[in-house]
């Protein structure tokens, strides 16, 4: 729990076009969800402020307010941007379609996404190409990745799709295996135009190389600042690792979401073992990141505990 002084937080409105009924009305809803606190000084206390509890929040206001078609073509247009660009054109059909819009209902809602930064536009108009700025690098990255995904044939597509629906259970997955999925050429195709994320981990054996989506972790964008973002993957990667590459001797994880949810309780890990080897080699990436902290307990055997708890919940 963290407390805003009213200053900043009417200057914050200001800055974002947020009127003070608008305000009002919104610290009350948050209020009313147990969000948050509001003194009589107008300071404002943010209850449980984490990446995770701002996402929940989100969607448990958004549907407590029963959204209308228009608010709900919004929300589907921009969980699909997130992963895959869209010609403007299509996308307008598409929420026409789905949403029952017409035409420049549909015009509108685009151009009031692109105004509420919800969306991206690369180009003209007349052929924009739509994106989500979290995802893909910038516009000419989107319009890369465009004409790439359109030119995949359909054994292509369907192998992608195998790579994604895997990256989404497990997060992350290595390199050599993503490679080997779809080949060298279109894994290097896809890789080049930002439809993946590239990860290492060394250790005093080897480098290896992990894969993760970015539609997985950033669609929603970075609440707070862009570290617990890139320390998630960091911290999947090297689970991966932990999970595909180590062995017992060292130390091998099999049960990588309870070894998550022993880090975010606070717990210290291996400490009933004495220490791993492994965490004392794995994690050097991390530690200098000051994610986690590694204590050796005795001569190469190592025990660690989580510093950034949200980046373990974004993990999850």
């Amino acid at each position: 729990t963290f407390t805003i002084s009213r200053q900043i937080v009417e200057n914050a409105c200001q800055l974002n076009g947020i009127d003070k009924s608008a305000r009002r009305d919104g610290l009350q809803i948050l209020r009313d969800a147990g969000r948050v606190d509001v003194a009589g000084d107008g300071s404002v206390a943010v209850l449980g402020a984490t990446t995770q509890a701002v996402l929940e929040a989100t969607v448990e206001i958004f549907d407590d307010q029963r959204p209308s078609s228009d608010e709900q073509a919004i929300i589907d247009l921009s969980e699909r941007v997130s992963g895959k660009p869209m010609k403007r054109a299509e996308a307008e059909e598409y929420i026409s379609d789905t949403h029952k819009l017409v035409k420049a209902d549909a015009t509108t809602l685009v151009d009031l996404s692109k105004k509420t930064a919800l969306i991206d536009e690369e180009g003209e108009r007349s052929n924009g190409i739509l994106f989500n700025s979290h995802t893909f690098r910038d516009g000419k990255y989107a319009e890369k990745a465009h004409r790439v995904l359109e030119h995949l044939k359909a054994d292509e597509r369907t192998l992608l799709t195998e790579v994604q629906d895997k990256l989404s259970r497990s997060g992350a997955m290595y390199e050599a295996e993503v490679e080997r999925m779809l080949g060298s050429d279109l894994y290097k195709r896809l890789v080049s135009v930002g439809l993946f994320d590239r990860m290492e981990v060394s250790n005093s054996t080897e480098s290896v190389g992990y894969i993760a989506s970015p539609n997985d972790f950033q669609k929603y964008g970075r609440p707070f600042e862009e570290d617990p973002i890139d320390d998630a993957k960091a911290l999947i990667a090297s689970l991966t690792y932990g999970q595909t590459r180590s062995n017992s001797v060292r130390g091998r994880i099999t049960m990588p979401e309870a070894l998550i949810r022993t880090l975010v309780r606070g717990d210290e890990l291996a400490a009933g073992a004495g220490g791993i080897r492994a965490i004392g080699e794995d994690y050097r990436e991390l530690e200098a990141r000051q994610v986690v902290e590694t204590t050796e307990q005795s001569r190469g055997r190592f025990t660690m505990r989580l510093l950034k708890k949200d980046v373990g919940e974004l993990a999850l």
